[in-house]
């Protein structure tokens, strides 16, 4: 009997993909020694079939939440870049600026997704995988302003100890205070003016708000909107931006909770049980 060339290739490229978070094209070039226009032709009929899942931000192929696959190989990075990016899209299409998706990176934030390549304006496109100071960036301030009372002790502690010359801030305590009380009085989270923190960061005349996603009592996400400064007036950002980010923090909150029900109906009811434990 004869083998499947083309289903061979398919499911070499489903193993490459599942030994990695995130993999790019050239990536699986490199590794499968198939060429891209063949590469191209598998991604696309697993996108399709919904298996395979391409990120905005960094155009890199991930293991789909859909997939059969997904549970046993990857987590919550890739099913929170997948389920928040027509959210995220839906949200700079309605604002007009572009949103970052980011997460917890031990004391720092990591931008794990963003709709800046789909974007016309020419704010840093290339921010995936960068992470910004945590008491400095919109992003950062939102997600400890937000999370339990325990984890903020937990990270400030680590920044106080820390050397890296933007936490040295950490030991101030009434500055610190001051930021995350005016965080939560004003609802949403504001950057450091003049903040850019590294080259491959927001220009320093780039303004940014961000909210946590919060599920139960923890913060999953936070996700941002950035601007050129002085596009936006600040009754702009009362009137506009902050609805529509708060709309979305709620509806990508939503969702991950539905998937998450959906995922635990769906499991067999011993693994449901070995799962809670």
């Amino acid at each position: 009997m004869k083998t499947i060339r083309a289903l061979s290739r398919g499911l070499e490229v489903l193993e490459c993909l599942g030994k990695n978070n995130s993999t790019s094209l050239n990536e699986l070039h490199l590794t499968t020694k198939l060429s891209k226009a063949t590469l191209l032709r598998i991604l696309l009929t697993l996108e399709n079939k919904g298996w395979v899942y391409r990120s905005l931000g960094d155009s890199n192929y991930r293991i789909s939440v859909n997939s059969p696959m997904f549970g046993s190989i990857t987590g919550g990075e890739n099913e929170l870049i997948e389920l928040a990016a027509p959210i995220l899209r839906e949200l700079s299409n309605l604002v007009g600026w572009p949103s970052d998706l980011a997460i917890r990176d031990d004391v720092n934030m990591k931008i794990i997704d963003s709709t800046r390549r789909q974007s016309p304006l020419s704010i840093n496109k290339d921010v995936v995988g960068f992470c910004p100071h945590m008491l400095w960036s919109a992003l950062g301030r939102a997600y400890l302003a937000f999370c339990p009372d325990d984890e903020r002790m937990s990270i400030l502690t680590a920044l106080k100890d820390s050397k890296e010359s933007f936490d040295q801030v950490s030991g101030d305590d009434n500055w610190v205070i001051h930021q995350l009380n005016d965080t939560r009085t004003r609802g949403y989270a504001v950057r450091e003016t003049g903040y850019w923190g590294h080259i491959v960061d927001y220009p320093s005349n780039v303004d940014a708000i961000a909210l946590p996603v919060i599920s139960g009592a923890k913060v999953r996400c936070c996700i941002s909107v950035a601007w050129v400064a002085g596009a936006i007036t600040e009754q702009q950002v009362e009137t506009t931006l902050f609805p529509a980010l708060q709309s979305a923090a709620e509806e990508i909150a939503n969702v991950l909770k539905a998937d998450r029900v959906a995922r635990d109906a769906a499991r067999p009811a011993g693994s449901a049980c070995l799962a809670r434990r």
